[in-house]
C-alpha cells in the first residue's frame, strides 16, 4: 500500500516517565518529515520533537474516551494506529491497529500485593480491559522472546518481536569523576525489588563490606523506599539521583563499575541494553527476561538478599565464607571434646 496520504497515529496516554517515555521519544525524533504523524499524548509529557499534529489529553478515563471517539471519527482505512499505552482500543477502528505491549503485569499472573490498594485496583481493571478489548487490534508487538511466549500462549492474535532503543555515541560521553560501585536505573514499583536490594546492602554491611550504589528514585512518588533505608539506621553508601534527564543516564553508566538489576519481572529491561552498549558489566536476576537481551557477568536469585550480596562480593572479589565438610571421625572427636 502506498504511503501517500497515509497517516500514522501514535496513541500514548499515561506515557510520561520511565522506559516507555524513553522509547516514545526515540520514535518521535526519528519520524521523517515525509510521514504525516498524529500524536495523542499525556499532558505530563512535554513534546518538542514532533513536527506533526499533537493532541494532549489529561490522565483520566473521560479524556481517554474522548480521544478514542475522536480517533474513531478521524482515522481512514489506509491509516495505521500505534497504541503505545499498553491497552487496546475501546473501539474496532477501520484501519490497521498495532499494540506495542510493554507492561508485563497485564498478561502475566503476577501477584499485586506490593502495590497500594489504588494501584492494585487500577491494574485489575486494566487486566480486564486488556482481555476484553484485545480483539480490537490487528497485531501485538513485544520486545522479547519471553513476552512473545506469554502472548502466543494466551491470545490468538498476530504477535511480533521488535525491540529498539536510541544508542548515542558512547565515545562522546565522558565520566564526570563521581564514581559508584553500582547503579540501579529503575523507578520504585514493587517489581523493581528495591527492598530486597537494600536488605542485601545491609547484609554486606554486617560483614563490614560497604559498596556504593546510586539509585534513581523519584522522591515524591517513592518516598517509602527512602524511609526504609533511613529506618535501618546503618551508614550504607546508598545515594539517590532523584529526577534527571535520560541523556544524563549515559553519564551515570560511565561513572559506575557495574549495573545491578534485581528486578523480578520486565517486558524488556531497557537499562540492561543501555548498560550493555555502554560496555558496563551487568549483575542481574537469573531470569528469562535478562537472558533475552544480555549475558550478565554475575547472576543471583532476586528474592534472596544473601544471593544478591554474594553476587556483589564475587564481582568485587571478596572471599565468601563456605562450609567445609569434614570426615565423620572428626565429628566424633568434636562430640568427645564437647562432652568433657
Amino acid at each position: 500500500m502506498s504511503l501517500v496520504n497515509r497517516r500514522i497515529y501514535i496513541y500514548a496516554p499515561n506515557i510520561h516517565r520511565g522506559g516507555g517515555r524513553v522509547l516514545l521519544e526515540s520514535i518521535l525524533t526519528n519520524i521523517p518529515n515525509s510521514i504525516e504523524c498524529v500524536l495523542v499524548h499525556d499532558t505530563r509529557l512535554v513534546v518538542n520533537e514532533l513536527k506533526g499534529i499533537k493532541i494532549s489529553i489529561k490522565p483520566s478515563i473521560f479524556s481517554r474516551l474522548y480521544a478514542e471517539l475522536w480517533m474513531l471519527c478521524s482515522v481512514k482505512q489506509k491509516d495505521v494506529v500505534l497504541f503505545f499505552g499498553n491497552l487496546p482500543p475501546l473501539f474496532n477502528l477501520n484501519c490497521k491497529k498495532i499494540l506495542y505491549l510493554q507492561n508485563v503485569y497485564l498478561i502475566c499472573p503476577i501477584d499485586l500485593k506490593g502495590f497500594t490498594l489504588k494501584n492494585r485496583l487500577r491494574l485489575i481493571v486494566e487486566r480486564l480491559w486488556f482481555n476484553f478489548f484485545i480483539k480490537n487490534v490487528s497485531e501485538i508487538i513485544v520486545q522479547t522472546e519471553s513476552m512473545f511466549g506469554y502472548v502466543k500462549n494466551k491470545y490468538q492474535i498476530k504477535c511480533s518481536i521488535y525491540s529498539f532503543f536510541a544508542r548515542p555515541d558512547s565515545e562522546g560521553i565522558k565520566a564526570n569523576g563521581i564514581g559508584y560501585d553500582f547503579i540501579y536505573i529503575a523507578s520504585g514499583e514493587p517489581h523493581k525489588n528495591h527492598q530486597t536490594l537494600i536488605d542485601a546492602w545491609i547484609e554486606l554491611a554486617s560483614e563490614k563490606i560497604y559498596p556504593s550504589i546510586l539509585l534513581t528514585l523519584d522522591k515524591e512518588s517513592f518516598d517509602k523506599i527512602q524511609e526504609y533505608i533511613k529506618s535501618k539506621n546503618i551508614k550504607l553508601k546508598i545515594s539517590n539521583a532523584d529526577y534527571f534527564s535520560h541523556e544524563h543516564v549515559w553519564t551515570l553508566y560511565k561513572n559506575a563499575k557495574a549495573l545491578i538489576y534485581p528486578s523480578l519481572n520486565e517486558s524488556m529491561g531497557l537499562p540492561l541494553l543501555e548498560a550493555h552498549y555502554s560496555g558496563l558489566p551487568i549483575i542481574a536476576s537469573e531470569s528469562d527476561f535478562v537472558r533475552d537481551v544480555v549475558d550478565p557477568h554475575e547472576t543471583f536469585d532476586p528474592k534472596s538478599k544473601k544471593s544478591i550480596a554474594r553476587a556483589v562480593k564475587r564481582f568485587l572479589n571478596y572471599a565468601d565464607n563456605r562450609s567445609s565438610p569434614k570426615q565423620p571421625s572428626d565429628f566424633i572427636k568434636y562430640l568427645n571434646l564437647k562432652s568433657k
